[in-house]
C-alpha cells in the first residue's frame, strides 16, 4: 500500500526506452558536490556554504561518539569501534573542506575536484585523519605518510606464511559489523565483543574512543572559538588562495601565511591569535598530495 508522502519511481521499462536500451546511471556524488559548492556558487556562497557544512558535520561526529559511548557501557564493543570509526570519517571530511578553503574556487578545480573525491573515500579520510593526529616536522614528511597510510593492500612477501593485509579502515570498518569468509584462514570470520574488548582494554587512554573524543574536542574548540564561522574562513582563504602549497614549501613561508591569517583574524573578528594557533585551522594543507598518490 501506498503511504502519503511516497515518492513514484519512474518505470523501469520505461526508463530502458528512454534511454535507448541503457538503464541511466546515479550522478558520482564526487562530481556533484564539486558542482554544488565550488560552481553553482559565487566565492561568499561558497564560503557561507562550507561553513554550515563544517557545523553540520561536526554535530554529526558529536552524536557519533555520543551513540558509540553508549555502545561501550554496554558492552557492545566491536558495533562502537564501527562507530567511532564512521565518527573519525566525519572528522577527516572538517579536514578536507578546510583544504578547500585554503584554494582558489576559481582557479584551483583539479585540486578541489580531488578534495570531492578524498570527502567520499574511506581510505583517504582515514589518511588525513593520521596525519592531523601526528606530529609532522614539514611538509615533506606529511606527504610521505600520507602516502603511506594511503597505501591500500600491504602484500606480506613471497612465502612469508602470513598473510596480505587490507588497509587499517577494513579493520575498524568492514571486520567490526559484517560475518565473511576468511581466505588465510579458510574460515568464517564474526565480529567479536570479546576480542574488540581486548583491544579497547589492552591500549588503555589511546583506545580508539579516547583517541577519536581527544581529536573532536579540538574541532569541538574551534567551534567555539568562532573559527569556523564565514569570516574566519573568508580571511583564510584571501591569505591561503593565491599561495599554492606544495611539500617544497619552507616551514617559515607556510607559518608566516598562517600569523598573517591569525593576525587579521584578531583585528577583524577579535579572536586572539593564539586561539587560532591552537585551532584546527592551522595544520599542515594535504591537498596536494593527492594528486600524485599511490
Amino acid at each position: 500500500m501506498k503511504r502519503k508522502g511516497d515518492i513514484a519511481r519512474p518505470d523501469p521499462l520505461l526508463s530502458f526506452f528512454m534511454y535507448k536500451g541503457q538503464m541511466p546511471q546515479p550522478p558520482d556524488p564526487a562530481n556533484l558536490l564539486f558542482t554544488n559548492l565550488f560552481v553553482r556558487r559565487e566565492r561568499t556562497e561558497t564560503l557561507h556554504i562550507l561553513s554550515l557544512g563544517l557545523h553540520a558535520i561536526s554535530e554529526n561526529c558529536e552524536n557519533l561518539l555520543n551513540d558509540a559511548k553508549l555502545l561501550l557501557d554496554s558492552g557492545r564493543y566491536s558495533r562502537a569501534h564501527f562507530l567511532i570509526a564512521t565518527a573519525d570519517e566525519e572528522m577527516a571530511k572538517i579536514y578536507i573542506l578546510l583544504d578547500a578553503c585554503k584554494l582558489d574556487f576559481t582557479r584551483h578545480e583539479g585540486p578541489l575536484r580531488r578534495l570531492c573525491r578524498a570527502f567520499y573515500s574511506h581510505v583517504e579520510k582515514y589518511a588525513y585523519n593520521q596525519i592531523y593526529r601526528s606530529d609532522i616536522r614539514d611538509l615533506q614528511q606529511a606527504k610521505e605518510l600520507f602516502h603511506i597510510e594511503l597505501q591500500r593492500w600491504w602484500p606480506s612477501g613471497f612465502e612469508s606464511g602470513e598473510p596480505d593485509l587490507p588497509h587499517d579502515t577494513h579493520f575498524a570498518r568492514e571486520s567490526n559489523l559484517y560475518a565473511d569468509f576468511i581466505d588465510f584462514d579458510q574460515a568464517w570470520w564474526i565480529p567479536s565483543d570479546r576480542y574488540s574488548q581486548n583491544y579497547f582494554e589492552m591500549l588503555l587512554g589511546n583506545n580508539p574512543f579516547e583517541t577519536s573524543r581527544r581529536a573532536f574536542a579540538k574541532i569541538k574548540f574551534s567551534l567555539e572559538e568562532q573559527l569556523l564561522q564565514e569570516g574566519a574562513l573568508d580571511i583564510l582563504n584571501a591569505i591561503f588562495k593565491n599561495n599554492y602549497i606544495r611539500e617544497d614549501m619552507t616551514n617559515d613561508r607556510l607559518f608566516r601565511f598562517y600569523d598573517q591569517v591569525a593576525e587579521a583574524i584578531e583585528k577583524t573578528l577579535n579572536i586572539p591569535q593564539n586561539r587560532f594557533n591552537e585551532s584546527i585551522l592551522r595544520y599542515w594543507p594535504l591537498y596536494h598530495f593527492l594528486q600524485n598518490s599511490p
